[in-house]
């Protein structure tokens, strides 16, 4: 199975995921980067961080398709 990890586009909802990073992975990002702010994975409900970024994504594309980074490396490995 080939899977291809790359930067998020307007449309990519069509055929990707937007990843939140995991918060056990990176437990004190809301400190280190501003405006990073923990929400939930839609997916598994696991703690995740949301960006300025991830929100313009989200808000030039409501569409888009969002999961933590494990449940969308996941589900592009067929689980």
């Amino acid at each position: 199975m080939d899977m291809k990890i790359m930067p998020c586009t307007k449309g990519a909802g069509e055929y990707g995921y937007l990843c939140h990073p995991v918060c056990s992975n990176l437990p004190d990002a809301g400190k280190r980067h501003r405006g990073w702010r923990k929400i939930r994975c839609p997916v598994c409900g696991r703690g995740c961080w949301e960006s300025e970024g991830h929100r313009i994504i989200k808000a030039q594309d409501p569409g888009i398709k969002t999961a933590c980074t494990a449940c969308a490396l996941g589900k592009g490995m067929g689980r």
